[in-house]
């Protein structure tokens, strides 16, 4: 049962069109909200387009320090980048405290961050954000993995 959704829009100036959604659910059947920002690969997704070139990565809540210590273990983080630019273009929660780092994830999707970037990135420890630098890590890895076959 969805007791809550929130769709707030990126406009482009210019030309009046429509650059970024950014969806918010709160389920009634959840300990915490899901959230989209972005893209997506899923099909049949209400956000999703064909991705040929896409790469994601999925990191459970239970590994993060900050989630371990308020016993919230519950959930996951995706982050979608688009193969060739390496750029991210998508963050997918299903967890406790997404409105925390949503915020963080609108930058890196509408600021055209690259993987490199947030990896490298230094993020306070313990906080959930730090899951930002360690997905990008592990999909750069992959992604070099998979360009050596």
């Amino acid at each position: 049962m969805v007791t809550a959704r929130f769709v707030i829009s990126r406009r482009s100036v210019e030309t009046d069109k429509t650059i970024m959604d950014v969806e918010v659910f709160h389920e009634g059947f959840l300990s915490g909200p899901l959230a989209d920002v972005g893209s997506v690969i899923e099909v049949g997704h209400p956000m999703a387009f064909i991705v040929n070139d896409a790469a994601e990565v999925k990191m459970p809540m239970s590994i993060d320090a900050k989630a371990m210590i308020a016993l919230e273990t519950t959930g996951m983080i995706k982050l979608v980048a688009d193969k060739a630019s390496q750029k991210i273009i998508g963050v997918h929660f299903l967890a406790d405290h997404t409105d925390t780092l949503i915020g963080a994830a609108v930058m890196m999707v509408s600021g055209g961050m690259t993987l490199k970037q947030v990896a490298e990135a230094i993020f306070p420890h313990p906080t959930q954000t730090e899951l930002f630098g360690e997905l990008a890590r592990r999909l750069l890895a992959r992604l070099r993995r998979t360009a050596k076959k």
